[in-house]
């Protein structure tokens, strides 16, 4: 791997201004010595034309270091939540089934943080998406609150929309509503998220320059081992 990446793009640069410098001579040379020629005018022109469009082409050295530490911080816990508990939670899971309560602990304290700014992202287009996301992810959290029911004790704890004290007999219409419901806000987050990595992965490339270990913020283990915990939905 190229300990120095932009070393290539940093000589191009250089090379391109020397040769509008060459060109620029070329042309006061000759008409300094006679009349002016239209070769060394047109290189002049060319050279000039190439080399500007290389200084105002949207640098890799200006979009590498870009972001904030607060940006950088974020877009790993996005990442992070993208691609294990919020896509187990959102894009994986069916709320015809349990949930472990866990879920919406560490999400419902995730969705009041954004609400009150206190986790935030600085970059301008990923403002947008952000607040689209959180929105999208408040509404679902209160829908599980009004739609499901904790049942057990401890890690043992579950979110059910029929919670197993009442799972004799088929479903109601009702209960089949509010699982759908849950269902589709859960899609509408999903998309808003899965939009908003996809954006992060080209505005903070930083995120990646260390491997993005996944734990949960907000939740902790009765048991301390939250890394064996985290797999059962």
């Amino acid at each position: 791997m190229n300990e120095f990446p932009f070393l290539t793009q940093t000589f191009a640069r250089i090379g391109f201004g020397l040769a509008a410098m060459a060109a620029l001579l070329w042309l006061l040379w000759d008409g300094a010595t006679g009349e002016l020629q239209a070769e060394p005018l047109v290189a002049f022109l060319v050279a000039c034309a190439i080399w500007i469009t290389a200084e105002f082409k949207h640098s890799e050295e200006v979009i590498y270091r870009a972001s904030t530490p607060n940006d950088v911080r974020v877009a790993k816990w996005l990442i992070m939540y993208h691609a294990f508990q919020l896509r187990i939670m959102l894009n994986e899971h069916s709320f015809r089934q349990a949930l472990a309560y866990h879920y919406h602990t560490e999400f419902s304290a995730f969705s009041d943080d954004i609400d009150k700014k206190t986790v935030k992202l600085q970059n301008r287009r990923l403002r947008g998406m952000f607040d689209d996301f959180g929105y999208r992810l408040k509404k679902f959290v209160e829908l599980m609150g009004t739609n499901m029911y904790a049942e057990g004790e401890g890690n043992s704890i579950r979110l059910y929309v029929r919670p197993p004290r009442y799972s004799f007999g088929d479903w109601t219409e009702n209960q089949l509503n509010e699982a759908k419901e849950l269902d589709e806000s859960a899609n509408l987050a999903w998309d808003a998220l899965n939009n908003l990595v996809k954006l992060i992965h080209e505005e903070v490339p930083e995120a990646f320059d260390e491997e993005v270990s996944v734990y949960w913020r907000y939740w902790k283990s009765e048991y301390g081992s939250i890394r064996n915990s985290v797999y059962e939905a």
